[in-house]
């Protein structure tokens, strides 16, 4: 309950919590992973038994080491803390997909807070989707503080006092989009500024500066996280239980370095439809409200 109340004071969270209800109407993703004051309620010791039963089972199991440990010296440890697992297959939950978006969807929020939110959402890709690479390079050139919306909206146009772009890839089609948090009096201007951007990277490719250089940040901020070997670790078991594999460890800079300015332009125009989006405004109650 505690993390559900903190939950509803950050309405930055709360904002892509809102987003997922507006995006997903059918899929899981649509569910808040806190869960909902009835849910968290209900649950009881057999319930956890009962998950603990049907996902921890070897079919269901990764186990990924780094560092400097001898092959001899893992195996011995993985026998002695896995070797009595109950033996099991696992059988991931069949889910329908989401259906196709056919007409923007609009969610407004009033809430007794001084700052208003917005985030404007489309359905996204598949970890496992080629496209997600091109995406990735899409999100650096939009986001971070060298990116185009923080030049344009918040330095140039001074709209914003937070502005990012994000995608989230899942097992199934996750979402992307941009989140900006900006003065109530500005929620109208924010929006159509946020659009307009979207629209730029559609209608005109990505100059080859500014293509390295997010090429480069993507590819960097890689390499620097995986100077650790829990990093390692943690990418190794991903992509494994994800169905990459754990060559992508090493591949993924080099597919990311061959993304093209094209490629940039034609996954814009494929997921960030207007027509298909999810908008979400969170800002203060009227007065007297």
């Amino acid at each position: 309950f505690t993390a559900l109340r903190l939950q509803e004071d950050n309405l930055a969270q709360l904002a892509f919590v809102e987003l997922a209800k507006t995006l997903f109407l059918k899929h899981p993703y649509r569910l808040n992973l806190q869960g909902t004051r009835e849910t968290v309620a209900a649950l009881d010791g057999e319930d956890l038994e009962k998950y603990h039963r049907r996902q921890a089972v070897p079919g269901n199991l990764v186990i990924s080491i780094v560092g400097d440990v001898s092959t001899e010296e893992a195996v011995e440890k993985v026998y002695r803390h896995f070797g009595e697992m109950r033996s099991g297959r696992f059988k991931a939950p069949q889910v329908s997909p989401e259906p196709r978006i056919n007409k923007p969807r609009t969610k407004e929020i009033d809430r007794k807070k001084e700052q208003a939110h917005i985030v404007l959402g489309f359905l996204g890709v598949r970890v496992t989707d080629k496209d997600r690479y091109p995406l990735t390079v899409l999100n650096a050139i939009l986001s971070g503080q060298g990116g185009r919306l923080f030049l344009e909206l918040r330095d140039k146009m001074s709209l914003a006092y937070s502005v990012t772009s994000f995608s989230q890839e899942g097992v199934d089609p996750g979402s992307l989009g941009v989140y900006i948090g900006t003065s109530p009096e500005k929620v109208d201007t924010a929006i159509e500024a946020i659009k307009k951007e979207l629209y730029k990277v559609q209608d005109r490719k990505a100059g080859k500066a500014e293509l390295e250089r997010a090429k480069k940040f993507v590819t960097g901020t890689y390499e620097i996280e995986l100077q650790r070997a829990s990093a390692q670790a943690a990418r190794l078991a991903f992509y494994e239980s994800h169905g990459l594999g754990y060559r992508e460890l090493l591949s993924y800079p080099e597919r990311i370095m061959e993304v093209t300015s094209q490629e940039v332009q034609d996954i814009a125009r494929r997921y960030l439809d207007m027509e298909r989006s999810a908008l979400v405004v969170i800002r203060p109650a009227p007065a007297g409200g």
